[in-house]
């Protein structure tokens, strides 16, 4: 019953932010296993792009009321997550994913969170990592 198309549809109204923050905690593990466990921060981070692909093709049923702030998580932790599995593989698949998703990151950066230091300061680190990323190839 679950799998029919349209009771899909409202998984993922009702669920769009969960798979957001999903990806922002497969993330988050991963990032705290790199130094200890690549193959494990790989896999997190894999768990995370999966999930964040999720969300950003559901960003349509994001609340309202923090919408901008869901979509930069979402497009901010793809990028992250692209990147720093492009780290631990070296894989130029994963490079080229990389690098798309840094630039959609700042290509749907949402005007409403520019000059909001927080988002800045995301902007600023996402930008140095997209410029190690560029260097790469």
């Amino acid at each position: 019953m679950l799998a029919l198309p349209e009771n899909q549809q409202l998984i993922y109204k009702q669920y769009s932010v969960a798979f957001m923050n999903l990806g922002h905690a497969y993330y988050e593990k991963g990032s705290a296993l790199v130094a200890t466990d690549k193959q494990a921060a790989a896999q997190n981070f894999a768990k995370a792009i999966e999930n964040l692909k999720t969300a950003k093709l559901n960003t349509r049923f994001f609340p309202t009321i923090r919408y901008d702030e869901a979509v930069h998580d979402t497009y901010y932790y793809t990028a992250l997550s692209y990147h720093k599995l492009y780290l631990i593989t070296k894989k130029p698949t994963v490079l080229n994913d990389a690098n798309l998703a840094w630039r959609e990151y700042f290509d749907f950066f949402p005007k409403k969170l520019e000059g909001v230091t927080a988002f800045e300061q995301s902007r600023e680190a996402g930008q140095k990592y997209w410029d190690q990323i560029k260097n790469q190839q």
